[in-house]
């Protein structure tokens, strides 16, 4: 099924999308990697009755003007988003005749379960709008939101009780893209720890758009890396998780690269590890073999994003991310050296012990913490 939302922040429009296609289970059902946490098996055993039958993008660019989000079957959905980008590569889609045409379609091409939330630039103004949308409520930190699939009331919850988004000096585009790195770090944190949102047949991954110099864009070139901080007495135990992923995209294919942690180390700062890599399509066209094979992105990234679950004394749990630029001065927590198959994964010591002093406003006495790579 789908979780997609719609959602401002301060103003600035963002497109949240995962990537999870599933159905009936079928005799001939063929194995299905998923980048968090593997075959698809572990979440669906043989026998579930309903299960995981790949991945696909829910968000789709149909031009620099319009952004969509769609739940639905995939095959009319595919079938309907390929003639909107060619009906607005002929004229451009203004939210009249976005519900003109939408409306139009005969019932065979729009079945009753196929949806739309998005963004649409029109003149001077950005307009969201919902097709059929499962949920819309207004809230006062990210606007008019709309949500669709399976996964809406797990994002309205979300988005209900997340805390305040802070003012920026002067505003920038940026704001949203950031905020959209956090939900969608959560979200997966929480996927590869319990399943939980896979076995409401949403996630596997997630896309992200928003704005740049006025366009609609999909953020690119992300590496995302997991971490659990527990409080043992006052030593503070840091656990990298065994997979950290690299989101990058070829043209308009989506390539998910995952770094595998195959066994425990003794050196916390020079952590050996495997690669694969996945290839998502778009909603509107499919790929070829040589599109889905070869291509390996370095997992050397503009944006690297480090999440901490943090478990504190009274039981509370807290989410801590440290998002980091190509741009910024500091050296990233994590790099990555690549010889061949494996990827050396090297850590900043200083950047550690900075972070760890972050987390120390949460945790007592964290300055003796250490390093602990769990093996898969």
């Amino acid at each position: 099924m789908t979780a997609v939302a719609r959602l401002s922040v301060n103003q600035f429009p963002l497109l949240i999308g995962d990537l999870l296609l599933s159905s009936e289970e079928s005799p001939r059902q063929h194995d299905v990697y998923v980048p968090s946490v593997g075959l698809h098996t572990v979440a669906f055993p043989r026998g579930s009755g309903y299960t995981i039958t790949g991945l696909r993008q829910k968000l789709a660019l149909i031009g620099s003007n319009l952004a969509i989000g769609w739940t639905g079957h995939r095959i009319a959905a595919q079938c309907v988003i390929e003639e909107m980008v060619a009906e607005n590569r002929r004229n451009s889609f203004t939210l009249s005749t976005l519900f003109s045409y939408l409306n139009s379609r005969p019932n065979e091409g729009i079945n009753h379960d196929f949806a739309l939330v998005g963004w649409l630039i029109e003149g001077e103004r950005v307009r969201g709008f919902g097709f059929r949308s499962t949920i819309e409520f207004t809230s006062e930190t990210f606007g008019r939101v709309g949500l669709l699939g399976t996964g809406a009331e797990d994002l309205q919850d979300y988005l209900t009780a997340y805390p305040d988004i802070p003012l920026w000096n002067v505003p920038h585009p940026w704001q949203a893209f950031s905020m959209g790195l956090l939900l969608t770090g959560f979200l997966l944190r929480s996927e590869m720890k319990n399943l939980s949102s896979l076995h409401q047949y949403y996630g596997g991954g997630y896309e992200i758009i928003g704005m740049d110099q006025g366009l609609f864009v999909k953020l690119d070139n992300v590496t995302f890396a997991f971490w659990e901080a527990t409080l043992i007495g006052k030593k503070v135990t840091f656990t990298l998780q065994p997979r950290i992923l690299k989101y990058s995209y070829r043209d308009d294919v989506l390539l998910i690269r995952s770094l595998i942690f195959s066994q425990a180390v003794q050196s916390s700062l020079d952590l050996v590890a495997n690669s694969r890599v996945d290839a998502v399509p778009p909603i509107y066209r499919n790929i070829t073999n040589e599109e889905a094979d070869g291509h390996q992105p370095p997992m050397n990234s503009q944006i690297l994003c480090n999440y901490f679950l943090i478990k504190l004394p009274n039981g509370i749990r807290q989410v801590f991310s440290r998002v980091h630029h190509i741009s910024d001065e500091r050296e990233p927590l994590l790099s990555f050296h690549e010889d061949g198959a494996q990827v050396q994964v090297t850590l900043s010591a200083s950047q550690f012990s900075e972070i760890c002093e972050e987390i120390g406003q949460h945790i007592d006495d964290v300055a003796g913490g250490r390093i602990v790579v769990r093996p898969i």
